[in-house]
């Protein structure tokens, strides 16, 4: 199904332009949608990830992707500024007091995963700080349906090579790649007896907030901008819709997050950075 926030932006956008819209769900490798079989749609918002037949209707129907992520593709996007979240929170964390800075995912093939590492690298990298034994990001396979994990990745192995660490080389944040994966080292670090903040801080993506607030501490986190990003793409569409196909070359927009803290992020001082 459709998220809250993908909803809430095209609720936003089709309230203020007097469009409404319909869903469909497809795979894939699908043909295309019935709704654009039987002529139902003046327009297409593509999210997710993009199939065969889209090419064919190119020419035939204004069509715009959010946070598809993909370059190369031949329409506009929108898509969430994931690359700009990975600096930015590993730029609060620096700004917390912390220069071991780690990255933890439990996949390491997934767009959104891969721009915010990369966007943590380039801070790191920027400072002089940059340290590939703090990295945990596996060599995951690309699924051709996404299914969900019904439980936590267990971080345990990970925690124990760093806890065997001198004191003056382990993590003091870890930056995980979604609020799931940072549930996951919650309970890891509790098997171990380590304590969070007090042992390391934790910084994840996606601001789920009922699992933000049931962790303890609550977990802070950077809130990716789905809903404007969404809400943006469908206002781009309507106006496609309204004033005809345009044939101009492929323009991608980038919508930037913003950081809701909590209190799982300590800040430390000078002597303990060392």
């Amino acid at each position: 199904p459709l998220s809250a926030s993908v909803s809430r932006g095209l609720d936003r956008a089709c309230a203020q332009s007097g469009f409404h819209y319909l869903k469909e769900y497809g795979e894939p490798g699908r043909s295309e949608p019935r709704m654009v079989k039987e002529q139902k749609v003046d327009g297409l918002l593509v999210k997710g990830t993009t199939t065969e037949w889209v090419d064919s209707h190119l020419n035939e129907l204004p069509l715009v992707g959010v946070n598809l992520h993909q370059p190369g593709l031949p329409f506009d996007q929108v898509n969430c500024d994931d690359y700009h979240s990975g600096y930015a929170a590993t730029e609060y964390l620096w700004k917390h007091g912390h220069r071991r800075i780690a990255f933890v995912s439990n996949v390491g093939h997934h767009p959104m995963i891969l721009m915010r590492y990369q966007g943590y690298e380039r801070f790191l990298r920027i400072h002089h700080r940059f340290n590939w034994d703090l990295i945990h990001l596996p060599d995951t396979p690309q699924e051709e349906l996404s299914v969900p994990q019904t439980s936590f990745t267990d971080f345990t192995e990970q925690l124990k090579k760093w806890q065997r660490l001198p004191a003056d080389q382990r993590p003091t944040a870890i930056l995980t790649g979604n609020d799931w994966c940072a549930a996951g080292l919650y309970q890891s670090a509790g098997r171990m007896g380590l304590t969070i903040p007090a042992d390391f801080s934790i910084l994840a993506f996606d601001n789920n907030i009922e699992l933000c607030s049931l962790l303890q501490p609550s977990l802070s986190s950077f809130k990716v901008a789905l809903e404007q990003a969404t809400y943006l793409a469908a206002l781009h569409l309507i106006q496609k819709i309204d004033y005809g196909v345009d044939f101009a070359h492929p323009v991608v927009q980038s919508v930037a997050g913003e950081l809701v803290e909590r209190n799982s992020v300590l800040t430390i001082t000078p002597s303990e950075k060392k």
